[in-house]
């Protein structure tokens, strides 16, 4: 069985050194309040792009 390793943290998202955060969103993946609010004003104008580049699954907005 292969181990996996865990981490668990107590900070701020928008602070770490990561390659990538990931949340949560509605199906318009609009970010207007929350963690989602809070990543989109941390990120500024760069993540509009990842916002508008939607799925190309249905499947993947449910």
């Amino acid at each position: 069985m292969a181990m996996i390793e865990l981490e668990v943290l107590q900070a701020d998202v928008t602070e770490l050194e990561v390659d990538a955060i990931t949340n949560a969103a509605n199906t318009q993946l609009k970010h207007g309040g929350g963690v989602a609010a809070a990543i989109a004003r941390a990120a500024g104008p760069r993540s509009s792009v990842s916002r508008t580049k939607k799925p190309r699954s249905a499947w993947a907005m449910r």
